[in-house]
């Protein structure tokens, strides 16, 4: 199905582990492009928590566990 999910990260220097998984996972360089990536595709693993701030408070919410490539044969 067609879900949307958000990954967010940041520029920072203590969230660039993150940044660095997000292009990995698309087998390029950190400093490629992103307009380059458009209508590419990765693998990601979801799971699920807890949510403990806000008004959703308490209830499931899907989050990213893991991003993994695509092999050429499974696309």
């Amino acid at each position: 199905s067609n879900v949307t999910l958000w990954d967010n990260t940041s520029l920072s220097e203590k969230a660039a582990w993150k940044l660095k998984a997000h292009f990995a996972a698309f087998g390029v360089p950190p400093d490629t492009d992103t307009d380059d990536l458009l209508g590419e595709w990765i693998w990601v693993d979801v799971g699920q928590e807890v949510q403990t701030q806000g008004a959703r408070a308490g209830k499931l919410r899907n989050t990213v566990i893991a991003l993994q490539p695509v092999e050429n044969d499974e696309e």
